[in-house]
């Protein structure tokens, strides 16, 4: 569109709004880039396909006690504690695409040119790290309701009309749709976003992470593998996103050989940059 026609069509739109398409619409273009040559790694290295194996290994064996676990899991009653009840819903995914919305709108509709240097900065920091976490959350849920109906495996809640391993495949609705487990993809995805953004306490993250993810075992509404299933998938969305996003020299930056990618601290010209009016 002719800037000046453009001009035109946006010359009554309130400026937070004007300023929030031109961020969206620059930061479109520059992840339409190809990747830069001169960064080292790719999107998905070998070290993410045995993180990838490995997963799927786990859970395919936890599938053989997914049975027995579940059924200690009724006989202990935790499926009704209130603490377990509680901790579970901090894998709703929309906890974390409304908080990253938010930020991303509101760092997107600011007017920078009445900031200083730093506080550009930090604004560049907010909007790029917000529109991760929420494509990161968002793409990793995504992919899970895909597999959940081409799997179709029944819920635990059916567990005595057809067992742990009764499998619909391409059945749509909730009773059929617990593998992956939703809650536990969300959780694996927010433990990488963490973790990438609080190196410091990555294992304190990922121990946190998985047990978030557990207390869908323990809530009585998912089998274990479905929870292995559906953390690895989050755990390696964020992943490869973040990965994705280095390699073309945005939001995050790979140094050396290392799997997971540091946070890039934008420095300016900034506008240009995250896409600020």
């Amino acid at each position: 569109m002719p800037s000046g026609e453009e001009h035109k069509l946006l010359s009554g739109v309130p400026d937070p709004v004007r300023r929030l398409i031109h961020s969206f619409r620059a930061s479109a273009d520059r992840l339409r880039r190809p990747a830069n040559g001169t960064v080292t790694g790719v999107e998905w290295n070998f070290r993410m396909t045995v993180m990838f194996g490995l997963g799927l290994a786990i859970s395919l064996f936890l599938m053989r006690y997914d049975a027995w676990i579940i059924e200690q899991v009724r006989l202990n009653g935790t499926s009704q504690s209130v603490a377990m009840q509680t901790l579970t819903r901090v894998g709703l995914s929309q906890w974390y695409l409304v908080t990253a919305g938010l930020v991303l709108l509101v760092a997107g509709a600011t007017d920078w040119q009445k900031h200083g240097n730093r506080a550009r900065s930090r604004l560049a920091l907010f909007f790029g790290q917000a529109a991760y976490a929420f494509a990161a959350v968002a793409l990793s849920g995504t992919m899970t309701n895909f597999f959940k109906i081409i799997v179709g495996r029944a819920r635990p809640r059916l567990f005595e009309q057809f067992g742990s391993l009764h499998f619909q495949p391409f059945t749509t609705g909730y009773d059929f749709a617990s593998y992956p487990s939703g809650h536990s993809t969300t959780a694996g995805a927010v433990t990488m976003i963490l973790m990438l953004w609080f190196p410091k306490f990555r294992w304190a993250i990922l121990t946190g992470g998985l047990i978030v993810a557990g207390t869908r075992v323990m809530v009585g509404a998912h089998y274990a593998s479905d929870v292995v299933a559906g953390f690895s998938v989050g755990l390696l969305i964020a992943l490869f996103v973040a990965r994705w996003l280095a390699r073309r020299t945005l939001v995050f930056r790979i140094v050396g050989q290392a799997t997971l990618p540091t946070p890039r601290y934008l420095r300016l010209p900034l506008r240009t940059s995250v896409g600020s009016p």
